[in-house]
């Protein structure tokens, strides 16, 4: 449990001090808002698409489905969803550890987590296609828990998860900055 906690707050600490560094950055010289502006500026007319989410696709029928038969009751559809958290973890714990032991463990070592530029575009990568970064850092939490991965091991696939979110917020908000109106070049702006 104490090395599981501390993959899930190295996802935290990570945030915390991208921000504590950022923050005065930003304030004193606007470090992130020019750049921020003038790739607005460059990207505004581009446009873009809408990006298919697996998840989404897979997880908002069957949230419907336990909305209609809960009658839209808040308590029990969080209940349902609770249930449903835990035993998705417990089975992914379980899935992660038999892929991982023995032979896959070495590979897993070699080629990504190995070399911190390949983790790093793993976490991008698997972020860019599943558009969460808690859905991708959460997938190590297990590992470290289970003594196969240490937190500097997934720290470079945390760091790339990270970008990876913010690659998803631009393409998303390409979209709304097609035709040029204040709350696209606004939305784009913030990606």
């Amino acid at each position: 449990f104490r090395r599981a906690r501390a993959g899930a707050t190295g996802h935290d600490f990570f945030n915390f001090f991208v921000v504590a560094l950022l923050f005065p950055l930003e304030l004193a010289f606007q470090f992130v808002s020019t750049p921020a502006a003038h790739l607005t500026d460059a990207l505004a007319g581009i446009g873009g698409t809408t990006l298919l989410s697996p998840v989404a696709e897979v997880v908002e029928p069957i949230a419907g489905v336990i909305i209609q038969l809960a009658g839209e009751s808040g308590l029990i559809v969080l209940g349902v969803g609770l249930a449903f958290l835990f035993i998705s973890l417990r089975y992914l714990v379980k899935l992660l550890r038999s892929l991982v032991l023995g032979r896959s463990e070495n590979l897993l070592h070699r080629y990504i987590v190995g070399r911190p530029i390949v983790s790093l575009g793993f976490g991008i990568l698997i972020t860019f296609l599943v558009q969460s970064s808690s859905i991708t850092t959460s997938i190590t939490v297990p590992l470290v828990g289970a003594g196969i991965l240490t937190v500097t091991h997934i720290f470079p696939f945390v760091v790339g998860a990270n970008i990876g979110t913010t690659m998803t917020a631009i393409v998303a908000a390409l979209v709304l900055a097609i035709g040029g109106t204040a709350t696209g070049i606004a939305a784009l702006n913030v990606a």
